[in-house]
């Protein structure tokens, strides 16, 4: 167990992030999940982006998908969507772009679609672009 002084964040030094496959075999091009991956930018936290994946859900839950969250890392979130439907990763992609840009639309001062860090500062980047073949 490793004790930190007060204050101060774990580092993540040498960790691997893996992000394993939305398909699995023997159906390898029709992925069976959705992500979108909440990434908090200098001045936004993990509560911040729980009210996106809210936002997200909303959404979601308006086009009869369910959704579940799960941590990433330190300060980030994930969000599910299983798929239950012969739909292609180009299909997919498309429709993450499309729904995280309605979030966007909806809050430009809380959310951002495009990855330009300098546009991120006090937002949540939405990246849907985990969401192509692999």
């Amino acid at each position: 167990m490793t004790i930190l002084p007060a204050g101060s964040e774990p580092t993540h030094l040498a960790d691997l992030e893996l992000h394993v496959s939305l398909a699995r075999t023997p159906a390898l091009r029709r992925p069976t999940a959705m992500v979108f991956d909440l990434d908090p930018g200098e001045g936004a936290n993990v509560l911040d982006c729980a009210q996106v994946a809210l936002w997200l859900r909303a959404r979601l839950a308006a086009r009869e998908l369910e959704s579940f969250p799960k941590t990433s890392g330190s300060k980030g979130l994930q969000l599910y969507v299983p798929l239950n439907a012969a739909i292609t990763f180009d299909r997919t992609k498309a429709a993450a772009l499309q729904i995280a840009r309605a979030v966007e639309d909806d809050h430009p001062d809380r959310v951002v679609t495009n990855m330009r860090r300098s546009l991120r500062r006090r937002k949540v980047l939405i990246d849907w672009s985990q969401n192509a073949e692999q």
